[in-house]
């Protein structure tokens, strides 16, 4: 068998040297670590590596399932304004599975391809000699952007830095083709295909029964809050590379989170989806998610109000959150407690529209000692 492999050509450490050509783009996953928002975590980022030209952009995510697989190559369509002729990926996880000798793949992966209208294919299985440039550019960008281990707070407004950063590494002229590699990426993309006029959604779309509290569970352990209406009922789950919708049964959005990766269980309650039910059930305030989520001075000062004051409270918030959202009614609380030592709607939707609107700037000082004494005499009158 030894002799006759010889003979083929096919023998150990033998390989065919490829040549790519212009606007033809290899794929691939690795691993990084990084401390987002002070916990240290291992987190995958995709690379796009054009062989021809010796350019890579790179792009974190949080996993490899088919909606990341399908968002990486669309970010880089859109950095780029074109789209490779051919698309080599490194296997089809994420997207699909082996079956013989081809690659079943899946529904979002088939349309996502029908969008863009490039061919596609997977290296063989042990054959990463077949994607060598794309192997490469993971160290490479590995090595230059993602070390020492990055500390960020926002990951996604790296993310957004990432390709244009990674693009400016390739500087230094072609190993094969004694060109810089500046000038041979123009030919890769002078060889593309146009970008369609909208970019591809992707996202995939499931029906899931909400429990009794108005949870999803999805992926198997991971469970996202609705609204108190949806408990019992059947809800569609929009999933992205990123984040969850939940929607009603008329397709309104009802929900959003951010999406939970990995084999933990996790829980990503809105605290603010409580808010109907609390306004109306006054009785559990003190253990809820809302109230444990707000500032401590706003809490403490909630909690101390009689029943009624406790009922305008909940209301106030329920009202200006399905206005604002519950970050900003939570801190335009909290402002104004501080400011007037007042939570009510007006002084809440005032607060809002004050951080919505930004400081008003006078080319005089004004003096408002005046109103406030006038408060002060209508006050005691």
């Amino acid at each position: 068998m030894r002799e006759a492999r010889l003979r083929l050509g096919g023998g150990p450490g033998c390989f065919l040297d490829l040549d790519w050509p212009a606007g033809v783009a290899q794929v691939d996953f690795g691993h990084a670590a990084f401390v987002a928002g002070g916990t240290r975590r291992e987190m995958p980022f995709f690379v796009a590596s054009f062989p021809y030209s010796n350019v890579g952009l790179a792009q974190v995510f949080p996993g490899e399932n088919a909606e990341c697989v399908c968002q990486g190559p669309g970010n880089v369509f859109e950095f780029v304004d074109g789209v490779p002729t051919r698309v080599v990926f490194d296997n089809a996880t994420g997207v699909g599975r082996r079956v013989c000798d081809g690659v079943r793949t899946t529904r979002l992966f088939e349309a996502r391809g029908a969008h863009y209208g490039f061919e596609h294919r997977f290296r063989e299985p042990c054959s990463g000699h077949g994607r060598g440039s794309v192997g490469n550019e993971v160290g490479t960008q590995r090595r230059n952007l993602f070390v020492p281990v990055p500390r960020v707070w926002d990951v996604d407004g790296r993310d957004e830095r990432l390709p244009g950063r990674s693009r400016d590494m390739s500087r230094k002229e072609h190993h094969g083709r004694g060109r810089p590699e500046p000038g041979l990426f123009e030919d890769d993309l002078a060889a593309m295909l146009a970008l369609p006029a909208r970019p591809f959604a992707c996202v995939e779309y499931r029906r899931a029964r909400a429990d009794k509290k108005g949870k999803v569970r999805v992926d198997g352990r991971h469970w996202y809050s609705t609204s108190p209406e949806c408990a019992g009922r059947e809800v569609v789950v929009g999933l992205w590379a990123t984040r969850v919708a939940v929607m009603d049964g008329d397709g309104a959005v009802v929900a959003e989170h951010a999406r939970a990766y990995g084999d933990a269980p996790t829980d990503t309650t809105d605290p603010a989806s409580q808010l109907p039910l609390l306004a109306n059930r006054l009785g559990a305030w003190r253990e809820s998610g809302a109230g444990a989520a707000l500032p401590d001075d706003l809490r403490e000062n909630i909690d101390a109000l009689d029943r009624r004051g406790l009922g305008e409270a909940a209301g106030c918030m329920r009202d200006q959150r399905a206005l604002s959202g519950w970050d900003a009614t939570a801190r335009a609380a909290s402002v104004s407690l501080r400011a007037s030592g007042r939570t009510g709607p007006s002084a809440v939707a005032l607060a809002v529209s004050r951080a919505e609107t930004g400081e008003v700037s006078y080319d005089e000082a004004v003096d408002l000692a005046e109103y406030d004494r006038l408060a002060g005499v209508v006050a005691d009158g």
